[in-house]
């Protein structure tokens, strides 16, 4: 809680930018968090030292990524589809509704249906922000209640004409003739 005897100014804005009455909301806001003992100057400092998900993602990368062996890998699921979506977004701004919505679009979109890239994805943003909130970066990780979908194996058989041009291909290359009979 600030002094009460320090007084402190507090930056609203310039006149043509910002209008007479807006000035006064923010002026009234300010004066009610001093009441309550919050101080709207540190308040504003906070925000601006909040990092952008993109910058987090690169401290992320460099604090915890870089330990695993599929470090580059797990990188490339964020930057793929969360970077661009969220990138210059402060970390502290992404609702549970936003991480909702990028991951539909990927399981369900129109131009990719890839649940497993989702869940992918999914994975690392849930680790990214139960790590941030561990830090005191937020204080929510909008990744809570968020549930990964069903992943069903692909069941693929080689039709006869695949086989043919695969056993050509082997010809072709010079393998062992014995190749075959393996």
């Amino acid at each position: 809680m600030p002094d009460s005897d320090v007084k402190r100014r507090l930056s609203i804005g310039k006149y043509p930018v910002i209008s007479l009455a807006e000035a006064r909301g923010v002026a009234l806001e300010a004066s009610n968090k001093v009441l309550k003992g919050v101080d709207p100057a540190q308040e504003k400092q906070q925000a601006k030292a909040t990092p952008s998900f993109k910058a987090y993602v690169e401290e992320y990368r460099s604090k915890h990524l870089v330990k695993l062996r599929t470090a580059e890998e797990q990188y490339r699921i964020l930057t793929r589809d969360a970077v661009p979506a969220w990138g210059g977004r402060k970390i502290t701004r992404i609702t549970q509704q936003d991480a909702f919505k990028l991951l539909e679009g990927i399981r369900n979109g129109q131009n990719r249906k890839s649940p497993i890239a989702a869940n992918r994805l999914l994975e690392r943003l849930r680790h990214l922000f139960n790590v941030a909130k561990s830090e005191g970066v937020i204080e929510k990780s909008p990744m809570e209640g968020s549930k990964k979908t069903k992943e069903v194996s692909r069941n693929r058989v080689l039709e006869n004409t695949e086989i043919k041009k695969f056993w050509q291909g082997v010809d072709a290359c010079g393998l062992s003739p014995q190749l075959p009979l393996l």
